[in-house]
């Protein structure tokens, strides 16, 4: 390439190319920053959602806020181990303690806890590590039939926002378990159902099996969605779905403002992103012109 006589090298090309990009992460920056701008300055329009004698007159379709903390329609239950517990949603995860091939030159075996059955029918060496049992009691969830926040239902998808946590099995939740599972698990010392005889922890065995629960505990949370049919739902607008959960009470305004302090910390990020391989990519051309070789033209003699 020849820029005013001077025959550059490759770095010229990887200095525009560097440029080319800087420009182009320019004009996305200023296009994520328009849409989240727009996207938050719809959800600051948010009414905030009170009692109201006709609440579908006043409400339906627009968008709404509400502190408070959910609760279920109804009580949640593991049907198989009879455990009941106030909670917005009850998971269930079951292990089987199995063989495993490692399928490197130098096949090795090694034991395990999974969350399925290892079909040893496939190991190289399956005398002495085949995998028996099943999991007994596959994992579940369970949930109440809807969810109420303050006046109004509440949409599944704003529990799925909620953390999970480790449900401990305690010794009273253990009492109360089915004589059959009692006689077949053991509690350890984490809240954990393990492998036991008659409340015994024993010694592990292949198609052992191991049981735990997790679970999402009511807890004050503040929501932004749509009011619809009584129910506050994500809504889509303009190909951005607002659905906003803050694990906290707080209000609409602070949830703003937290978004546009975001929005505006990535804006920075990007422009001095942008700004430096935009410099980088001028001072490359730079210097790859100050090094370039000048190629005159040849010298014509006569007429």
């Amino acid at each position: 390439m020849k820029i005013a006589g001077r025959k550059l090298t490759g770095t010229t090309t990887f200095a525009m190319v560097v440029a080319g990009f800087a420009a182009a992460l320019g004009g996305i920056d200023y296009l994520r920053d328009g849409a989240s701008n727009a996207y938050v300055d719809r959800v600051a329009t948010a009414e905030h959602l009170e009692p109201k004698d006709d609440m579908k007159a006043t409400y339906e379709g627009r968008l709404v806020w509400v502190s408070g903390t959910p609760t279920g329609s109804n009580s949640v239950r593991d049907i198989d181990f009879n455990i009941e517990l106030p909670v917005l949603r009850l998971e269930r995860h079951s292990e089987i303690f199995q063989w495993q091939e490692d399928s490197r030159k130098h096949r090795r075996y090694s034991v395990h806890w999974f969350a399925h059955g290892i079909d040893s029918r496939d190991f190289r060496q399956e005398e002495g590590h085949e995998n028996t049992g099943s999991i007994a009691y596959p994992d579940s969830s369970a949930e109440p039939t809807s969810y109420q926040i303050g006046p109004a239902r509440l949409d599944r998808s704003y529990v799925d926002q909620m953390e999970v946590v480790k449900v401990p099995v305690t010794k009273e939740i253990y009492a109360s378990l089915p004589d059959k599972i009692r006689a077949a698990y053991a509690l350890s010392s984490e809240g954990t159902l393990v492998p036991g005889d008659d409340g015994h922890v024993r010694e592990l065995k292949i198609g052992d099996n191991r049981t735990r629960f997790e679970g999402v505990y009511p807890n004050l949370v503040t929501v932004v969605g749509q009011y619809t049919n009584g129910t506050i739902v994500p809504v889509d607008i303009d190909g951005a779905l607002v659905d906003v959960l803050r694990n906290e009470s707080t209000t609409l305004e602070n949830i703003v403002a937290d978004m546009r302090a975001t929005t505006h910390s990535w804006t920075v990020i990007l422009g001095v992103l942008s700004a430096a391989l935009l410099g980088l990519g001028l001072v490359l051309l730079g210097l790859d012109f100050a090094r370039a070789e000048i190629e005159l033209p040849p010298a014509r003699f006569g007429r």
